[in-house]
């Protein structure tokens, strides 16, 4: 009797490899991480940042299974380690670490919306999806860019405006899906948007962070 089929079945040679190394490398970087980073965050604000990684990459590496020749399910999971890289900038009792992370911070933003304006297959389609993608890539890397507030204003502007227009080009089945991108490219809006508008106006957005961590989790579930 033949025995039911893993979840990374649909893979093979050095994807499948790669797919079964990911699951204990995003175990031990995420404890890893947040070990690390334990003195610069509270229990719940680490047990958040650990559920948000961690649901990206099994999500990612569970949608790779499923959909071997797309790279969405690829990038979830590369936001997730990215993710988990930004984390070390809590680690204030390690220097180095501690400057690393905080320059990789935001850089899961680069893949994440890779994978929101390329849903479902991932691939590269019309010269303004082109155009968002290479600026979200250099957004999310360049530091300068991804700490100002205004620049991630119009970032989160144009990743729904290039999902919506692969939306309203689409026909058939493939509108559904452009309409699933469309929706996961407005509930990433939401905290990166209000979150620049608070802290451009000064305001407090601890609220929002939490708002931004249940985003992520929204989007990868969803």
């Amino acid at each position: 009797m033949r025995s039911p089929p893993s979840a990374g079945d649909g893979l093979s040679g050095w994807p499948a490899r790669a797919w079964t190394a990911a699951w204990p490398a995003a175990l031990a970087l995420g404890l890893g991480a947040e070990w690390l980073a334990r003195s610069g965050q509270s229990l719940p604000a680490a047990a958040a940042d650990l559920a948000v990684g961690w649901t990206l990459i099994g999500c990612g590496l569970l949608m790779w299974s499923h959909r071997p020749q797309g790279s969405v399910g690829p990038l979830l999971a590369l936001a997730g380690f990215a993710w988990f890289l930004g984390t070390l900038g809590r680690a204030s009792q390690i220097s180095t670490l501690a400057t690393v992370g905080s320059a990789l911070v935001l850089l899961h933003r680069g893949p994440l919306c890779h994978a929101i304006i390329g849903y479902p297959a991932g691939r590269r389609s019309g010269r303004l999806r082109t155009r968002v993608l290479i600026l979200g890539g250099v957004y999310a890397a360049a530091i300068s860019w991804a700490g100002n507030d205004v620049v991630t204003l119009g970032v989160a502007v144009l990743v729904v405006a290039a999902t919506a227009h692969e939306f309203a080009r689409a026909a058939g089945p493939d509108r559904w899906a452009r309409a699933t991108a469309v929706a996961a490219a407005a509930v990433l809006a939401v905290p990166l948007a209000g979150g620049s508008l608070v802290r451009l106006l000064g305001m407090d957005q601890t609220a929002l962070l939490w708002v931004y961590d249940a985003a992520l989790v929204v989007i990868a579930v969803g």
